[in-house]
């Protein structure tokens, strides 16, 4: 099985993502797990599970080593992955994604076109967390203070941003900051913030009475659940206005922002940013600046020519989700009472469990004759 899914994405030169992970198995074996993503008879890309590997050992030398094996070992050569692999996807961790010696420096150095990417999902934790180390609480003291005072805020970033007697850093941020103020989607987020901040800070107050019973409580929170929960279909004061402001594109005499496809677009718009996807990954240069042509002369979305580069973007994962689901069904395979499965036979029944056929449709007698 696993064979012919490989076989068919080098029959078709579909281009490869490759995403991995590390955990430990319930019979406290380090492992590895590699997914891919592809296309499979020229459909739009999906992922497959590969392989579960056991780890020799932790250094990023032994894991490319031990990746490579795998690739290798199912089909995979050097030469069509320096042509078709086009991104790694993996967690921060040092070992996967230090500058000088992690495994994705290590293995851009073999095959140039490599795009890393640290997911999305880890990305987002780290974040949270450090925001949180900083940000204590967002009052809706603060946030109405931002929402009254948007013209001066945006007038001293304006001028912040073009002051001379400043460096080119500090301009640079500012003008940031204005833009962000310009954008639609800053303001319908602060309008938001600022109904619901309005009734927890009411809710707030009602709880700190002195009059207040357990009871009472109960009904004020449960009351003002249901007045947040009302703000999605009935907009607050603040979404409202900010919605009228969205539909004028003005908000308090400041002009609001939305980065769209240009009204009236040169008929060689985006070719150089085109040009550098197709030189960057290997794609037909002239076939799809053709179709970026036709895209702009004839405004359709059913472009052969655009296929090409189409499939390499959706081909290019945004996180390592699909690896954490991996691990989540090989607990339920090797559970406390199964412990000792191997890893070479766990990655086997993965491979039947996540890409085999229902069993209503699966035909053994193939295997049962091999």
């Amino acid at each position: 099985m696993r064979n012919k899914i490989v076989q068919n994405i080098i029959e078709t030169n579909s281009k490869i993502s490759i995403l991995i992970d590390e955990s430990t198995t319930n019979s406290s074996s380090s492992g590895m797990i590699i997914y891919l993503k592809a296309s499979i008879s020229y459909d739009s890309p999906v992922f497959i599970f590969l392989d579960l590997i056991e780890l020799k050992s932790q250094t990023s030398i032994n894991i490319i080593d031990q990746l490579l094996e795998c690739l290798h070992q199912h089909g995979f050569t050097d030469i069509y992955l320096k042509e078709h692999w086009i991104s790694f996807v993996t967690d921060g961790a040092s070992v996967l994604l230090g500058k000088t010696n992690g495994v994705a420096a290590r293995l851009k150095e073999k095959f140039p076109i490599i795009f890393s990417w640290h997911c999305i999902n880890h990305r987002l934790e780290l974040a949270v967390n450090d925001v949180l180390k900083d940000i204590t609480a967002t009052s809706y003291r603060t946030v109405k203070v931002v929402w009254k005072m948007y013209p001066a805020l945006y007038k001293h970033f304006k001028e912040a941003s073009e002051d001379k007697y400043r460096d080119q850093k500090t301009r640079s941020k500012y003008k940031g900051l204005c833009k962000r103020l310009e954008s639609l989607q800053f303001l319908s987020d602060l309008a938001l913030m600022c109904d619901v901040l309005s009734e927890l800070s009411q809710l707030s107050l009602d709880l700190q009475s002195r009059d207040a019973t357990l009871i009472q409580a109960d009904k004020k929170i449960k009351r003002t659940i249901r007045v947040i929960d009302s703000l999605k279909t009935i907009n607050g004061d603040y979404y409202a206005e900010a919605v009228e402001a969205i539909e004028q594109m003005m908000f308090k005499d400041i002009p609001l922002y939305k980065k769209t496809w240009p009204a009236d677009v040169n008929i060689r718009f985006g070719e150089q940013e085109v040009k550098r996807l197709c030189n960057r990954f290997l794609l037909n240069q002239e076939k799809t600046l053709r179709g970026l042509r036709i895209l702009i002369d004839e405004e359709t979305n059913e472009i052969e020519e655009l296929n090409e580069i189409n499939n390499l973007i959706k081909t290019i994962p945004c996180s390592t989700a699909e690896c954490e689901r991996g691990f989540s069904l090989m607990n339920i395979i090797c559970t406390d009472i199964r412990s000792r499965l191997t890893i070479h036979n766990i990655s086997n029944l993965m491979m039947i469990n996540i890409n085999g056929p229902p069993l209503s449709i699966w035909d053994p007698e193939d295997y049962v004759k091999m």
